[in-house]
């Protein structure tokens, strides 16, 4: 049962995220519901009403909140917007901590506005079909009488621009008429381009084909053009002589319409306002081409590979130089190499440390671009720093960024904890860097007084390219005056995948050794997967009252399971867990 201080805690950690959901969904609910009112009341479409029932305001009210969502899909996946709003919070400290992990969860954010286009999108498009098959039903109606069908079929046929009706012809097919009207070729288009998009975006399509998801997600520029061209035909065209003609009044009466027995009742006049979709996308826009506009210009910036290394486990550590290039510990770049591909950025986080003199990125050779990549650059490997001219004959290569992500944040924790599953551990290895060169020289990390790091890999060759970084930083710091530094890092290992026979035997006769053989750490490997639950409690222990950071780079289920136990071991005990996942 969670208790009042339970339901506190889990505020802290999913009250931010949960919040900016539910003002969303408000909005959305606030939108349509404004919206139908307004197409099931409003007297300038009552004759509308009468020819299409409510799937004219279901129709409007779905694409008024498409025009809310639209507008923000785009936002929480602006890079520079993010990084400066990420400043602001941790090197200005203008905003709380629950606001930066905001900032740290945009894709979230950028998922729930696509899954809402989509559920809008479909009501939109079932609602016009049914609106067409209506306008068609209408136009086939027998003309003469005073019945109802009589009276939509002279709506059907009054002059100037077709009066109400698109559909001009006896029999019409439904399917035929929507792909001949502008709307309705154009959403067609609307909807086979969103479900190539939110398709490709899937995990499982993201990982294998990277290439698909990044060339299909492009085709968002022409989804929003078609968007705007979308609106521009004026299907539904309000009644513009409402002070003249009265529908409620007029509407029994349509046979005497323009007869000189009747001057209250004119012929009713239609005319279309104009679309407004370009009201809700301007300011994104402008946004948008700011964001352009400063990644093209970093595009001009001259970027040298210095030394190419080559790593076990398919992994290729390229090391840049990039005048005027300054990053914070933990933040990510986007790479382009034009001979691999003229238009892909692919992310890759910084390995290397501000102080550092180079920029370093570690790559892990399993798709088709990072093949490429690898063949480009693999000239370099065993030939140590490259001299000027060698660096000149090399495939040129472009720097976007950087990009700042949840790591930013491991400082400003009293107690941190890093998790990298495999190949995630590289978010990390810079904020290991900076934690040794900050503890030997300033002496200053912010708040941090305990670093706890994780490392869980199937595959114990895979620990060889990271071992030196993490020998180094273990030694040194042992190295260093007063048991603060001595005790601020605590590395645990833990080897999930089998271990061959013969290394099991090494394993069993070095058993007595200072170094562990697998790593050549003082620290212990461990075999199998951590038990979190007392990883956790264990933390909880060791730090009652504290807040302590979670950073976890590394599968998604794993993920969603460390999220929620971080959640409930708040709730049970005094300290509070944080947990932060990179997103990139």
């Amino acid at each position: 049962m969670v208790t009042k201080f339970g339901a506190i805690r889990w505020c802290h950690n999913e009250g931010p995220r949960t919040l900016v959901l539910i003002i969303i969904l408000l909005v959305n609910v606030i939108i349509f519901a404004v919206t139908l009112s307004h197409y099931e009341q409003s007297d300038a479409v009552y004759y509308h009403r009468l020819m299409l029932g409510h799937s004219l305001a279901f129709a409007r009210a779905s694409a008024a909140c498409l025009n809310f969502n639209c507008a923000l899909v785009a936002l929480p996946v602006c890079r520079n917007l993010l990084h400066f709003l990420r400043y602001l919070c941790v090197n200005k400290r203008l905003c709380k901590r629950s606001v930066r992990r905001l900032i740290d969860d945009n894709i979230s954010l950028h998922r729930a506005l696509a899954w809402l286009i989509c559920f809008h999108a479909a009501l939109h498009a079932a609602s016009h079909y049914l609106n067409i098959e209506r306008f068609v039903h209408a136009f086939d109606l027998p003309a003469g009488g005073n019945s109802s069908g009589s009276l939509l079929r002279t709506l059907s046929l009054l002059p100037g621009h077709r009066g109400i009706n698109p559909v001009q012809r006896a029999g019409a097919d439904p399917l035929v008429e929507a792909a001949v009207l502008l709307p309705g070729w154009t959403g067609l288009l609307l909807l086979c381009l969103l479900v190539a998009i939110v398709a490709s975006a899937a995990t499982a399509v993201k990982r294998a084909r990277f290439e698909t998801f990044w060339y299909t997600h492009k085709l968002f520029f022409l989804f929003f053009l078609l968007l705007l061209v979308h609106g521009m035909a004026g299907v539904v065209r309000p009644q513009s002589n409402l002070a003249a003609h009265k529908p409620a009044a007029c509407a029994s009466k349509f046979q005497l319409w323009g007869s000189g027995s009747l001057p209250e009742c004119p012929v009713p006049t239609f005319s279309f306002a104009g679309s407004t979709t370009w009201m809700w996308l301007v300011a994104p826009a402008a946004i948008y081409a700011i964001e352009k506009l400063l990644r093209v210009s970093r595009r001009c910036r001259r970027v040298e590979v210095v030394r190419a290394v080559q790593h076990p486990s398919r992994v290729m550590e390229l090391r840049l130089r990039c005048p005027g290039f300054a990053a914070s510990p933990g933040e990510y770049v986007f790479l382009l190499v034009p001979e691999a591909s003229q238009l892909q950025w692919h992310p890759f986080t910084l390995t290397s440390a501000p102080d550092d003199p180079y920029i370093s990125v570690h790559i892990r050779t399993v798709g088709d671009w990072t093949k490429q990549v690898e063949q480009l650059y693999s000239q370099c490997y065993g030939k140590g720093d490259l001299t000027t001219s060698e660096r000149d004959l090399l495939p040129r290569i472009y720097l976007d960024g950087p990009y700042g992500t949840a790591s930013d944040g491991v400082t400003q924790y009293s107690v941190s904890v890093l998790i990298g599953c495999g190949i995630g551990v590289t978010p990390f290895a810079s904020v290991l860097r900076d934690v040794w060169h900050q503890a030997g020289k300033t002496r200053s990390l912010r708040k941090l007084k305990r670093l706890y790091f994780y490392w869980i890999c199937p595959d114990c060759r895979a620990f060889e390219w990271f071992a030196a970084l993490l020998q180094d930083l273990e030694r040194d710091l042992q190295r260093m005056d007063g048991d603060d530094y001595a005790q601020l890092l605590d590395i645990r290992v833990h080897l999930t995948g089998s271990v061959e026979t013969r290394q099991a035997r090494e394993i069993a006769s070095r058993e007595g050794d200072e170094a562990d053989c697998l790593t050549g750490l003082r620290t212990r490997t461990h075999y199998g997967r951590p038990n979190w639950d007392l990883e956790l409690r264990d933390l909880a222990a060791k730090h009652p009252d504290t807040s302590i950071g979670i950073f976890f780079c590394g599968p998604g289920q794993l993920a969603k399971d460390l999220n929620g136990r971080c959640n409930e071991f708040s709730n049970s005990t005094s300290s509070v867990f944080y947990f932060n996942k990179e997103n990139f």
